[in-house]
């Protein structure tokens, strides 16, 4: 028999009517086929959510270890940390307090003058954009050329960090920065590749009797303190993902365990357990249940909020645990447990400096 007589007879076979139409599916096997396809979403979503999240977070690691090299190079050349205000002007009271906004002008981006330049000929005329003056306090601030950031030397330093630009922007609202001046909304920092701004921790290299302090205005002196970060833990809308820092109340509602909202004596205690190195013996203060760190993580420490855009969150597996022992609402130092590590906050935190 020829083949097409053998096609003719398939055709015209019993099982397949010669007029006939494919058939269509039914709405149980669409309803099935639906459900199928919401099974395998479910399955792959959370896993490429979280190999997006984690690509995030090496690429901010990478970015943090590249403001380290700058920073170390810097102080070997310069034998100081970089900062171009010191220490006790930055954490001054008009730079901002848990209780009120003040200058906005942050750790990083007082390192920023150093590691990008800028800063230029104090003689020039401030223009509100390309010339602007900025500063923790209104006394002694300086003139910067916006134009000259990682691009090119200054009038008094060289460019040792030139970040893409991807990782360098403005913080341009109220909100984003609060209590800032406008030049300082002006100024870029640092952010993260969430779009978060990325927190500096500059240590005082001044003889200090706490650890952390809220201000230089406090009665003891501090190794490390919050006003330097002030505007950015007071935001309401931080960053690409307008995340609220602030924390209302006893976990009414997600925040920063950093944030303003929180007693002075949480905060403090919160900053011992995150810039304090976890490896170090624990100093045991007599009538203080809290043990305080013997050393820092570094000189200088990089501080990423991480893929929820809130630095250590309230509602994070740490922040839940912070809730069950005095005081509340502060995470507690420990030399045999890292309170940073992975899992307890998504945080991203770096060492730098000499």
């Amino acid at each position: 028999m020829r083949p097409a007589v053998v096609l003719q007879e398939l055709v015209m076979s019993p099982s397949m009517p010669p007029n006939a139409q494919p058939r269509a599916f039914s709405i149980i096997e669409l309803l099935v086929v639906i459900l199928i396809l919401g099974v395998v979403m479910a399955i792959l979503f959370p896993a490429i959510s979280g190999a997006r999240s984690n690509a995030r977070n090496a690429a901010s690691l990478s970015l943090m270890n590249n403001l380290s090299t700058a920073a170390n190079q810097f102080a070997t050349d310069k034998r100081t940390e970089p900062g171009y205000f010191n220490t006790t002007d930055m954490a001054h009271i008009d730079n901002g307090t848990l209780a009120q906004p003040g200058r906005g002008f942050s750790a990083m981006q007082n390192m920023l003058l150093d590691l990008l330049g800028g800063v230029t000929d104090q003689s020039a005329t401030v223009d509100g954009f390309n010339i602007i003056s900025v500063g923790p306090r209104a006394s002694g601030a300086v003139k910067v050329d916006t134009r000259l950031l990682g691009t090119a030397p200054s009038a008094t330093t060289k460019s040792y960090f030139k970040p893409d630009g991807t990782y360098l922007a403005v913080q341009d609202t109220p909100e984003k920065q609060p209590g800032s001046v406008p030049a300082h909304r002006l100024l870029p920092t640092i952010i993260d590749a969430f779009g978060s701004p990325v927190l500096a921790w500059v240590q005082n290299k001044s003889p200090a009797v706490n650890f952390a302090g809220i201000n230089s205005g406090d009665p003891q002196t501090a190794q490390f303190y919050w006003a330097t970060n002030a505007t950015f833990l007071r935001s309401t809308q931080l960053g690409k993902l307008g995340k609220d820092q602030t924390v209302v109340g006893n976990f009414n509602r997600p925040g920063s365990l950093i944030g303003a909202g929180l007693d002075p004596l949480e905060v403090s205690i919160s900053l011992e357990a995150i810039l304090g190195n976890p490896a170090f013996p624990a100093k045991l203060v007599s009538g203080n249940p809290v043990a305080k760190p013997g050393a820092p993580r570094g000189p200088i420490i990089f501080h990423s909020a991480g893929p929820n855009g809130i630095f250590v969150g309230s509602n994070e597996r740490g922040g839940n645990a912070a809730r069950g022992v005095a005081p509340i609402n502060s995470i507690k130092y420990s030399s045999t447990d890292d309170a940073m590590r992975q899992g307890e906050f998504d945080d991203v935190i770096l060492r730098a400096g000499n």
